[in-house]
């Protein structure tokens, strides 16, 4: 309106130290059985592909169930910082009322550099790297010795969660109560 003035205002911050996380893991296989196969290259990749499903779905798992407090080895995810309805972020959390053993979320997530991002540690790559050791001596479990191929996969991130607001979550959605939905055509 005319003749009234606007109130100043300021923004409101929290000191949250974000950390990273970092999987690793070998890919191993006998040398005899990939030389069987007919193609070398082809059985060690296909030995691998194991381990970057493996590696996608805690990376996946951290980003949204990770917890640094309860694991130094993780980064902290979303649900540790949207999973207190008494938290000043609680505008944010929707609670879908569900009760019981099988609920699930929803994640809405504005990405971006001010909002919420990916990080990395100082140095390192980001996604998965990979390191052929070639022709290695593996050892079994009865600690008898064979030739066999390694490789070594690894991968460093974490998760910044710059302005709160920049995610919601639609939490305790009763997933029983979804599946005795009906569709109407």
């Amino acid at each position: 309106m005319m003749y009234e003035g606007v109130q100043p205002s300021k923004s409101k911050k929290a000191i949250v130290k974000d950390t990273c996380g970092m999987l690793a893991g070998y890919s191993e296989c006998d040398q005899k059985l990939a030389s069987l196969s007919g193609n070398v290259g082809a059985f060690r990749m296909s030995e691998s592909r194991a381990f970057f499903e493996a590696m996608m779905q805690e990376m996946a798992r951290n980003i949204f169930y990770g917890n640094a407090r309860a694991d130094a080895r993780k980064f902290t995810g979303f649900a540790p910082r949207y999973n207190d309805l008494g938290a000043p972020n609680a505008e944010n959390v929707i609670d879908a009322g569900g009760t019981g053993p099988n609920l699930t979320s929803i994640w809405l997530v504005l990405w971006g550099e001010d909002s919420c991002f990916g990080i990395v540690p100082k140095g390192s790559k980001v996604g998965l790297s990979h390191k052929d050791h070639g022709e290695v001596q593996l050892i079994d479990e009865n600690g008898g010795k064979y030739p066999g191929y390694s490789d070594y996969y690894s991968w460093d991130g974490g998760l910044v969660v710059k302005d709160w607001r920049s995610i919601v979550r639609i939490a305790n959605i009763d997933i029983d109560a979804l599946w005795d939905c009906k569709i109407i055509n």
